[in-house]
Parts: structure tokens; sequence; C-alpha cells
């Protein structure tokens, strides 16, 4: 998925994937606020906009950053993962939404971002999950959980297909009802926030039996909450659908497959 600053409000035409921070006066062991322009400069310029939205502030995080250091630590982040290039909307307070922004979207943010009104940049990374359980108050975020995949070495879990369509099918499936190989990958992990991967090496004998539809034939990542019984995705109600309907399966629109709130999700780690 490109990672890009909104074109038209930027003028950037071409997206950038670039994880890696090459300029050096541009350094993330000190955080970086960058503050829209005020309303007032900004209606010298449009007129029509006199009651237009007040954007938050951009702030990139710093390696020596708190809940980064716990994110770290709980996922099994690299040390060369680009810290620097994750921004979040708020200035003080606990940290909603991290954000992932390429290297030239964070530049031309931190240059230009006074003096441009930036409506949005980067992608969803990770989200706040409310909970006192002594476990990471964040998750990952569907949206990117393919970008984060590589830099990534703890809390991730292993599927198998059936494993895949199990979970898009019921939203909160026992680990019972999951393939062995799952059971054993997750049997290790703590009540959580994980990663789910299914490659298609992982049902070789799948293939045996018939030919996998064409997005089995793929990797899949999806991001989920493990309980000590269950397990649930925080995926949407229509992106379970897409994937359904890839799979050549036909959804029940009648059926409630929307994720429940994260509150929810972490509230009782019992029955989850």
């Amino acid at each position: 998925m490109p990672l890009c600053v909104n074109k038209a409000v930027a003028g950037y035409s071409e997206a950038s994937t670039d994880l890696e921070v090459s300029d050096h006066s541009l350094p993330a062991q000190h955080a970086v606020v960058v503050k829209p322009p005020s309303t007032a400069a900004y209606n010298m310029y449009h007129k029509r906009g006199r009651g237009c939205f007040k954007e938050d502030p951009y702030v990139f995080l710093s390696s020596g950053d708190p809940d980064w250091k716990m994110i770290m630590e709980y996922f099994g982040f690299q040390q060369d993962f680009p810290v620097g290039q994750l921004l979040t909307r708020t200035e003080s307070g606990k940290k909603r939404n991290l954000y992932l922004s390429s290297r030239l979207a964070r530049e031309l943010v931190i240059r230009n971002g006074s003096n441009i009104k930036i409506i949005n940049t980067g992608i969803r990374a990770l989200s706040r999950c409310p909970l006192n359980k002594g476990t990471c108050p964040f998750r990952f975020s569907q949206e990117g959980v393919a970008t984060l995949l590589p830099f990534v070495s703890m809390r991730l879990v292993s599927m198998t297909a059936d494993d895949v369509k199990t979970l898009l099918q019921k939203p909160n499936p026992l680990l019972s009802d999951l393939s062995s190989q799952f059971s054993d990958s997750a049997r290790h992990l703590s009540v959580g926030p994980v990663l789910l991967n299914y490659y298609p090496s992982n049902s070789q004998s799948d293939q045996a039996e018939e030919p996998l539809p064409g997005i089995l034939q793929h990797s899949i990542h999806l991001s989920a909450w493990l309980a000590a019984k269950s397990c649930r995705l925080f995926v949407g109600r229509p992106d379970r659908y897409h994937y359904l309907v890839l799979l050549g399966m036909e959804p029940d629109i009648d059926q409630n497959l929307d994720t429940v709130s994260s509150s929810s999700h972490c509230d009782d780690n019992k029955e989850l």
C-alpha cells in the first residue's frame, strides 16, 4: 500500500514506500512537532475558509518515546525500524493511533507543514487498545500489517487455509475450532494482540485435495486478539466480506461479523 501525502493538498504525485531515513538532518533521537498553519493565516489565502477545521499537529516519534519502547519490546521490532517515520496527531496525553509515513512524506511535512495545510498522511499502523492487564496497550491496525511485518519478530502466529476461512466466517472462534498448527504456534503466547500469518506452504495438504482459490496462493496477514480460549480478528465487516468473496465463498450478509470495540476485546481475557 503506498504511503503518501494527500496529492491534492501537497502536490506530490509519486507514492513512496521507502522506510529508510537517509537525511541525517532529520534524526529520530528527538520528537519533531509540526503545527499546521493557524486558521487566521489560512483564511488570508482562502476567504471561504472561515469555518475551516483546525488540524491537529503532526508529532513524529523519537527512539526514546516510552510508548515506542513498550511496543518495540512487546512485538520484537528490529533496531533498524525507522521509528522517526511514525507519527501521531496528539501532542500531549495518550496516543490513540500511530501512523507510518514514508521518508519523503516525513521530510515534506517537517519542512512545509507550517505553511501548507496538510489534511492527512501515512497509514494507520498501530492503534491503542485500552486495557490494564500488564500487556502492550497498542495493537496492529489491519491497514498497516503488511508494511510492519518484515520488522516484527514476536507475537506471530501461523495459520492454515482452513483457519483463514474459520476466522473470517466466525466472529469469535474457539481455539479448539482451529488447526493444531495454529494452537501449537500460539501456545506459548500470552493473552494480547497478535499478527496471524498464512503462507501457501502451510496448506500443502489442502493443495493435494483441490486447487486453492487465487487469494490463498498468496500470503495473508491479519491483525487479531488472542485470548485464553479463542481468537478474534481486528478486521472490519467490509474487509471480511471481501476476503470471503475472493475465497469463493458466499458471505452471509445477515450475519454480524463486525469487530467489537477495542475495550470489549480487552476487558475480558477469559471468554474472548
